[in-house]
């Protein structure tokens, strides 16, 4: 409905998830095996992940694009990781525990404590995933 306000072939676009933490954002793309990244999104995820944080002069966004097969989401075929505008793929052997790390590990970078509670909820977190995976 608001494509046609933009002009220049401008499309609105959207994220299947993002989470921001102290001014840093991770943003999480799900796309079916084979269904490549469209141009314009591709080109906001290289633009966005240039963003530098005001106060600790780092970029402040990352986009990990998940791809799955086809129907089920928790089957992840590879995924992909955009930062500082550059795309790295990942192995293609990727889980969705593997995922699930990344973005702990992005989490731990911003908040580098580690908690008691924090460890629980890995834990709590981890059981589900593998229990998903039977």
């Amino acid at each position: 409905m608001l494509n046609d306000a933009f002009g220049w072939n401008i499309k609105l676009s959207d994220f299947d998830g993002v989470v921001e933490r102290k001014g840093y954002l991770l943003i999480l793309e799900w796309k079916e095996e084979g269904t490549p990244i469209p141009l314009g999104q591709r080109i906001m995820f290289e633009n966005i992940t240039r963003l530098v944080h005001p106060e600790d002069n780092v970029p402040a966004c990352r986009v990990l694009v998940v791809w799955h097969t086809k129907g089920k989401p928790a089957e992840v075929c590879q995924y992909a990781a955009y930062t500082e505008g550059r795309l790295s793929f990942q192995p293609t052997s990727a889980s969705i525990t593997l995922v699930w790390e990344t973005c702990f590990k992005w989490f731990a970078q911003i908040e580098p404590r580690h908690t008691e509670e924090r460890d629980d909820r890995r834990r709590r977190f981890q059981s589900k995933l593998e229990s998903m995976s039977r």
